[in-house]
C-alpha cells in the first residue's frame, strides 16, 4: 500500500504539509519583524533630518517625502527643537504635551477637536516664536495634546497657510509667496 493514502504511515503527505505550512509561517513572521524594525529605523532616520535651505534662497525649506511619503522636518518652538510632520489637514500646530513642558508653552482654554483619532480635548495655546530653516513666524495658534506621548509635533496650518506649498516628485517646498 502507498504510504500516501495510508493513514497510520506517519510520512504520508498531511505531514509533510505541515511542516511546509510551519515553515512558511516563520518566514513570514521573520519577514514581519525585519519590516518593523526597518520601519523603526526611518522613523529614527526622519527625526534627525535639517532641512534644506532652498537652492539659491533664504526663503524657504525643501523637504523630500519619506519612504511612506511623510513630510518631516526639524525646527525650532521659543528655542526648542522639534521634530515637526507635515500636515495639511491640521488647522493649528499640534504639540505634545510633554514637548509642550520643553518648550516653555503654557495651556489655556480647554477645547475639544476633531482628529484622526476621534475628539479628544487639547488646551489652546500660541507659540512666541516657531522656526522651520529660515522660516519665521512669531505669534503662531497651537493646540497641546496631553494624551500624545509622542516626540513628533504637527505642523498645521496656523504656521503653512503663511506660506507657500509646492510639492513634487517627493519633495515638498514651503517657501515665503
Amino acid at each position: 500500500m502507498s504510504s500516501e493514502t495510508d493513514p497510520e504511515n506517519p510520512t504520508s503527505n498531511s505531514g509533510k504539509f505541515g511542516n511546509w505550512m510551519f515553515i512558511a509561517l516563520f518566514w513570514l513572521g521573520a519577514l514581519g519583524i525585519a519590516g518593523w524594525f526597518g520601519w523603526q529605523s526611518e522613523q529614527k532616520r526622519l527625526a534627525t533630518r535639517i532641512p534644506e535651505a532652498l537652492e539659491g534662497s533664504r526663503t524657504g525649506v525643501s523637504i523630500q517625502a519619506s519612504r511612506f511619503n511623510h513630510f518631516v522636518v526639524e525646527g525650532l518652538v521659543n528655542g526648542y527643537p522639534v521634530t515637526f510632520l507635515v500636515d495639511t489637514g491640521a488647522t493649528d500646530v499640534s504639540i505634545p504635551a510633554s514637548i509642550a513642558e520643553k518648550a516653555g508653552l503654557t495651556g489655556g482654554r480647554w477645547v475639544e477637536v476633531t482628529t484622526a483619532n476621534g475628539i479628544i480635548s487639547v488646551q489652546n495655546a500660541r507659540i512666541e516664536e516657531l522656526k522651520i530653516g529660515p522660516l519665521v513666524l512669531n505669534s503662531v495658534n497651537a493646540s497641546i495634546n496631553p494624551r500624545d506621548n509622542d516626540e513628533i509635533a504637527l505642523l498645521g496650518m496656523s504656521f503653512l497657510s503663511y506660506f507657500e506649498l509646492i510639492q513634487r516628485d517627493g519633495t515638498l517646498e514651503i517657501r515665503v509667496p
